[in-house]
């Protein structure tokens, strides 16, 4: 296992994707006013597509004016993806007692109680798959059937990592657009854990909010795989009109 922690929040629907830009930019604001809500945000600060990658803040944390910055992206890569999308959050500071009202009392620290933080919260957003990842070997993957085209019936191939650095961080990616033009129906994944480690229950999304806790473990969190506050995760799921299934990511 990894010993850095992610939290994730994925739509459970997993044919769920703004439709339009407006559709994107509100869903972008709803995040934000709720995050800013809950005090654990203090500015977005940055926004990725496939093609485009947009800052405001300073390698020294300073936020400014927005300016455009280099993608480093791979040759090669399939058109669709260059539609994939992320936007990130820098953390508010002093936050500790609302962190431990959503996440639970106990945050450890290299296994030394510590007060909480997150390190980074960002939301990615489709419209390919992302396949939940297993570096550590924890978890066993069975594909009962593969992702399709539902117009020639090709089996799609799943990539890993199709670009640098983080646009998709840590997760394959499958196209949900076939080279015939057509849609691809999602795979059939069953998982079953090889440890008595947590095995998340959604296993590909297209849309998912991320909040990074780093090496600042959560240990309620960590151990029941869910956000303790059922306040802010209603709040989370009024912003897509969705229910979000909770997952944990180590990396």
């Amino acid at each position: 296992m990894g010993t850095e922690y992610r939290h994730a929040f994925a739509v459970a629907d997993v044919d769920w994707v703004p439709r339009s830009e407006k559709e994107f930019e509100t869903i972008e604001k709803k995040i934000e006013k709720v995050l800013t809500k809950w005090n654990l945000v203090e500015a977005l600060v940055e926004r990725r597509t496939g093609e485009k990658r947009t800052c405001c803040m300073s390698g020294r944390g300073v936020i400014g004016k927005w300016t455009e910055r280099p993608q480093n992206m791979k040759e090669g890569v399939p058109e669709s993806f260059l539609q994939e999308r992320r936007i990130d959050w820098k953390p508010a500071s002093g936050n500790e007692k609302i962190l431990r009202e959503i996440a639970g009392r106990d945050f450890e620290y290299s296994e030394i109680e510590k007060d909480p933080e997150i390190q980074w919260i960002h939301w990615q957003c489709g419209p390919n798959y992302k396949i939940f990842s297993d570096p550590y070997g924890l978890i066993e993957r069975t594909f009962n059937s593969p992702f399709l085209c539902t117009e020639c019936g090709i089996k799609m191939k799943v990539f890993d990592e199709p670009w640098v650095p983080s646009m998709i961080d840590g997760h394959d990616i499958c196209s949900s657009i076939c080279s015939c033009g057509k849609s691809v129906t999602p795979a059939s994944i069953k998982l079953k854990s090889k440890t008595n480690e947590h095995v998340p229950e959604i296993t590909f999304w297209k849309s998912a909010l991320f909040i990074d806790f780093g090496k600042c473990h959560p240990q309620t969190v960590v151990w029941s795989g869910r956000m303790q506050s059922r306040d802010f995760v209603r709040d989370l799921e009024g912003i897509f009109d969705q229910k979000l299934v909770q997952f944990s990511d180590w990396y």
